[in-house]
C-alpha cells in the first residue's frame, strides 16, 4: 500500500494493488468516523454496493466492518474499490486539456449516472466535483462516491402507484 492519495472528512484514501496489477484503493475511516456506529457503516455500505452494482460507483472488491479499534485497524467501515486517478474537482487542474475536449462525455456520463440513480429510487445529495472520480484512457470513465447516511436517501419499496405519480426525468428542464 501506498501513500495517503486522498481524503474525506471521515476517512483516508490509499492507492494499491490487487494480484501485482489491478490497481485499487483502500478506504480507511479516521478516528471518530461516521462508520464507527453499526448503522451508518451498513447504509453506506448497502448504498455503496447499490450504486456500484448501477455501474455509477466505482466497483467494490472487498469491504469489512471492524467494530473496535486495534493497532493495526481504526474501527468503521473499509472498502477496497476500483482505482480512479483522481476526482473532477482536481482535473480541472491537473487533466484541463482532457477535460475541456472531453466535456461532452463527461456531461453525458454524469447525466446517465445520475438518471440510473433516479430510476433506482436512489438520491445522492453531496454531489460536487470532489465526489466525482475520472480517469483519463482510452475509454474515458467517471463515478459518483459518497453513499453516507447523510449524503444518500433510498426509497427502493414506492408502490407502483407512487411511482407513476413521480415527475419523469423527461420532463425536468436541461
Amino acid at each position: 500500500m501506498s501513500a495517503e492519495s486522498g481524503h474525506g472528512s471521515n476517512n483516508r484514501v490509499y492507492r494499491g494493488t490487487y494480484d501485482s496489477d489491478t490497481p485499487i484503493i483502500i478506504r480507511m475511516p479516521r478516528r471518530k468516523s461516521d462508520t464507527e456506529r453499526t448503522a451508518y457503516a451498513t447504509w453506506e455500505f448497502k448504498h455503496t454496493m447499490v450504486a456500484s452494482r448501477l455501474g455509477v460507483a466505482p466497483i467494490v472488491y472487498d469491504s469489512w466492518y471492524n467494530r473496535h479499534s486495534t493497532k493495526k485497524q481504526k474501527s468503521g467501515l473499509y472498502l477496497v474499490q476500483e482505482y480512479f486517478p483522481t476526482d473532477l474537482f482536481n482535473a480541472f487542474d491537473e487533466y484541463q486539456e482532457e477535460v475541456i475536449d472531453n466535456k461532452q462525455k463527461l456531461e453525458t456520463l454524469i447525466e446517465s449516472h445520475l438518471r440510473k440513480l433516479a430510476d433506482a429510487e436512489m438520491l445522492a445529495y453531496d454531489l460536487k466535483p470532489a465526489n466525482i472520480v475520472v480517469r483519463f484512457d482510452d475509454n474515458i470513465d467517471l463515478k459518483i462516491i459518497d453513499f453516507g447516511r447523510e449524503f444518500c436517501e433510498h426509497s427502493p419499496s414506492m408502490t407502483s402507484d407512487e411511482k407513476d405519480r413521480r415527475t419523469p426525468m423527461t420532463t425536468i428542464a436541461k
